[in-house]
């Protein structure tokens, strides 16, 4: 599932929808690697021309996890992808020990 189809299946209706899937694989590829700073994010995703507020939509879209770095007050926090479930971990392991399918 891609984040575009993630954002389709959430949103149902409100702001324009391409903009909002557009942020939302912006920053799912931005997040692929791991946490990133969210004041480096919110610069980043500006000069992309995405609004604060389209990324904040994008972020509940995806279920973006926020964690505040310890020891810091003030722009200590990033933002990192949700850990993928139980289920969508079982389901990768049976799409490698059946890559056709099930018959």
């Amino acid at each position: 599932m891609t984040a575009a189809d993630l954002v389709r299946r959430r949103t149902a209706k409100g702001p324009d929808p391409t903009a909002r899937e557009n942020a939302a694989e912006w920053l799912a590829a931005e997040l692929l690697n791991g946490a990133r700073k969210v004041t480096e994010i919110k610069i980043l995703a500006e000069k992309a021309g995405i609004s604060e507020r389209t990324l904040k939509r994008a972020k509940a879209d995806l279920g973006v996890v926020a964690k505040q770095v310890s020891g810091q007050s003030h722009g200590g926090w990033t933002w990192e992808l949700p850990s993928r479930s139980p289920l969508e971990e079982v389901e990768e392991v049976l799409a490698r020990q059946h890559p056709g399918g099930t018959s």
